[in-house]
């Protein structure tokens, strides 16, 4: 989402005037056309965007709201005033392909909670504007009360979105409702995240849908932390603790991280998702000392999804204190060399990586939860299947696939580092009947992800790679 402009509205609009003035026709039409999109008044700065399909005008807050529409000024006209002053002022607009309707006012916009608050507010037959993502950032969002509405419905905030909204504008009785708690998490050492840390569960959510469902996308807000950076790696992962594959941008600045899943996610109705938000704590010394982190899904527009939701808003997760690292184990990763090394076992199977982890503090005992490879080389699925992660001769975990990113993700049960010892592992892999014998394999350990036994803390890794590429024959 793009940050708002943070400049003056009346430098940006003098500008953008002082340009319009010089190379728009400054000769106002005595009536408006059809044709006519864009506009402004004689002598003055505010463009405006006209619907013709439902006679209402909206004010650009500035030229990046105006130029995600349009490639030049060539398009605004200029018109009377008089025939302007006729259009009323749009009040409702919403993304392309998402639910939240947002009133706005000036520049700043409300999202609308309920369909209820629709109603109340006297605003179910106001036409809703299809605006573009860009525009819409350019309003600062503010609560009801900051915009000035106010609404008889004592559950505002409790559910969310709109029921559906039709391209007139008139409201429809909604077909189903997105349901969605958060659960408190119970840390270990009275709730402390320790500095230097990796997977650590932050919060969780649950979503119920009554009818199916569709989330594109959802804005975490993390509260408690003066230094941003510490909020690091951010993932999500199931009820399981299996990944949930989603685009994730992390931004530091206003300590938010911005999901966006790919595919989108699609509940079944009566079926609920656990949805698991996990971080990593940047390394701090000294500067730990009092600072929290938690996160939450702040308002209605927090989630993008396909149906009205139901929240108690703001749905927040437990508060961690942050505190150094001294007391936790460490585990470290040194791949082993092939070369040496029988690389065909049998019946057509190969050994493509044999590694040690150690844990190298004596603090604690390490248990392993997930270990990740790519491929430096050229061997894919179409070679390969059965990938599996061994301790001597016993599965350690089984692997049906590798995911669209490449990347070889082994998800294990159980596997214990004692303190100040070393465990060795290896992976092979099942050649197919049609494989390409050319085609190489290198891989690279790219995460580690394990927690000490005693505090039940995610650790940060050291890994250690050697390059070798060889041959699947």
């Amino acid at each position: 989402m793009r940050l708002l402009n943070k400049k003056p509205l009346f430098l940006t609009l003098f500008g953008l005037g002082l340009f319009l003035l010089f190379s728009l026709n400054s000769q106002p039409a005595l009536a408006i056309s059809p044709n006519v999109s864009q506009a402004k008044a004689p002598g003055a700065s505010t463009v405006y965007y006209l619907s013709q399909k439902f006679h209402v005008k909206k004010a650009y807050v500035n030229s990046d709201a105006y130029f995600s529409y349009n490639s030049s000024w060539s398009a605004v006209k200029t018109v009377s005033a008089a025939e302007l002053a006729l259009w009323p002022d749009a009040k409702l607009g919403k993304a392309p392909g998402t639910a939240v309707i947002y009133y706005f006012q000036g520049r700043e916009k409300t999202p609308i909670a309920s369909l209820s608050d629709l109603i109340n507010f006297g605003l179910s037959g106001v036409p809703v504007l299809t605006m573009s993502a860009i525009d819409l950032a350019q309003y600062q969002t503010v609560d009801y009360a900051a915009i000035g509405l106010t609404s008889d419905n004592n559950e505002t905030g409790s559910e969310n979105n709109n029921g559906n909204i039709d391209n007139n504008g008139n409201s429809e009785p909604p077909v189903g409702t997105l349901t969605i708690t958060s659960e408190a998490v119970t840390g270990a050492n009275n709730n402390d995240l320790v500095s230097g840390t990796e997977g650590n569960l932050l919060g969780v959510f649950h979503f119920q849908p009554s009818d199916t469902a569709t989330i594109t996308d959802l804005t975490l807000d993390f509260s408690g932390l003066y230094t941003s950076d510490l909020l690091q790696d951010v993932f999500l992962t199931d009820g399981n603790g299996n990944a949930i594959t989603a685009n994730v941008h992390v931004n530091t600045g206003s300590r938010q991280a911005l999901v966006h899943f790919r595919p989108a996610l699609v509940l079944n109705g009566g079926s609920a998702q656990t949805i698991q938000v996990m971080a990593g704590i940047g390394s701090c010394a000294t500067n730990c000392n009092n600072q929290t982190i938690s996160v939450a899904l702040k308002q209605a527009a927090s989630v993008a999804a396909s149906v009205p939701l139901s929240a108690v808003w703001p749905l927040q997760g437990t508060t961690f204190t942050i505190v150094n690292g001294t007391m936790i184990g460490q585990l470290t990763s040194q791949s082993e060399s092939l070369a040496a090394q029988n690389r065909s076992i049998n019946n057509g199977t190969r050994l493509i990586s044999k590694f040690r982890l150690t844990e190298t503090t004596g603090r604690e005992d390490v248990i392993v939860k997930q270990i990740i490879f790519e491929n430096d080389g050229t061997a894919d699925n179409l070679d390969w299947d059965n990938l599996r992660l061994m301790s001597g001769s016993t599965v350690v975990s089984n692997l049906a696939d590798v995911n669209d990113d490449g990347q070889i993700i082994f998800n294990v049960n159980y596997l214990l580092v004692p303190a100040n010892a070393n465990v060795e592992l290896s992976v092979l892999a099942s050649l197919k009947s049609d494989y390409h014998p050319a085609n190489t394999y290198n891989l690279q350990m790219t995460g580690l992800w394990s927690v000490g036994k005693a505090y039940n803390l995610s650790l940060t890794p050291v890994i250690n790679n050697i390059s070798e590429t060889y041959p699947l024959n």
